[in-house]
């Protein structure tokens, strides 16, 4: 069972990003969170170079057709962080980033219109349950009046159903082509995507603004949780190479937990940087939520 220390390292890894998402939004894009994307561009600009130093043979190696597609595909990737930012700038990470359990659930909506995949009921079922639980970690209330946080949970479902076409497309052009040619050229898309973004004069100005005097901080963290996230999507490959992926699917459901913990962890000891909220109320909240997600994932796994 050794693989499980080993796969449980993406979900740490994703929950750091997030995080450090949070405390970037929060210190140089306050009331601008979405111009936040421009520095995701920049990491695909640095990916790219990377590629194109050390697998350079492989950059052509990829038709034309595939290859507009791969860089599209790269432009959605980096537009689909624009709620993710901005659901992140007006509510905590330890709520919004659980929605991103719905994911695979959208996988599996896009596999049924356009691959016509069928699942079973349970799946189905699986399915239900993490949306319902996505939406019940969206509850709060205000003088003992419930409401829905609808703003954060349509952001956080937009950037999930983006994320999963991202790599919908991406599997599907992964098997046609190869990896690393695909690889190269939706990296190329981020960077063309962040840089037309940075070049629209209303973004240009609130970019240059929030990060005055800091472009080099913010650029550099930006590159580093990319690798991360890099690196936390190589992992899952390698282990779900030696076990069932659904095995791993249900370790990865475990990141609404390690996210809650990781949250209550940064709080106490950097108040300064992370204020997640974790009274009773919403720690049970956020407790309930990640059971019912994980049941979800379970029966999705399980029996897809």
């Amino acid at each position: 069972m050794n693989w499980i220390f080993i796969a449980i390292i993406p979900t740490i890894l994703w929950s750091l990003v997030n995080y450090v998402d949070k405390a970037v939004i929060s210190r140089f894009f306050t009331g601008k969170g979405e111009v936040a994307v421009i520095t995701t561009g920049f990491a695909g600009l640095v990916m790219a170079l990377f590629i194109l130093i050390f697998q350079p043979g492989h950059i052509t190696d990829i038709t034309i057709f595939y290859r507009t597609i791969a860089v599209l595909n790269g432009a959605v990737f980096v537009l689909a962080f624009m709620p993710y930012c901005k659901a992140l700038e007006i509510d905590d990470a330890s709520r919004a980033v659980m929605v991103y359990q719905t994911i695979p659930v959208f996988g599996f909506l896009l596999g049924f219109l356009f691959l016509h995949e069928h699942f079973g009921f349970y799946a189905l079922f699986g399915g239900l349950l993490i949306l319902l639980g996505s939406t019940f970690v969206m509850l709060d209330s205000v003088d003992g009046k419930w409401y829905l946080k609808r703003k954060t949970l349509l952001l956080m479902l937009l950037s999930s159903f983006m994320t999963a076409l991202h790599v919908f497309v991406f599997k599907f052009i992964s098997l046609e082509q190869t990896f690393w040619s695909t690889g190269f050229w939706v990296y190329v898309g981020m960077a063309l995507c962040g840089l037309v973004l940075y070049l629209i004069p209303t973004y240009y100005k609130q970019f240059n603004d929030a990060v005055r005097g800091h472009v080099g901080v913010v650029l550099v963290l930006g590159t580093i949780t990319e690798i991360m996230s890099i690196t936390g999507l190589s992992i899952v490959a390698y282990v779900s190479l030696r076990v069932p992926i659904s095995a791993v699917q249900v370790v990865n459901g475990f990141q609404p937990f390690v996210i809650i913990v990781l949250g209550y962890l940064l709080t106490k000891l950097l108040p300064k940087y992370f204020n997640e909220s974790f009274s009773k109320k919403h720690l049970a909240i956020k407790v309930i939520s990640f059971i019912v997600m994980l049941v979800g994932v379970v029966l999705v796994s399980k029996f897809v």
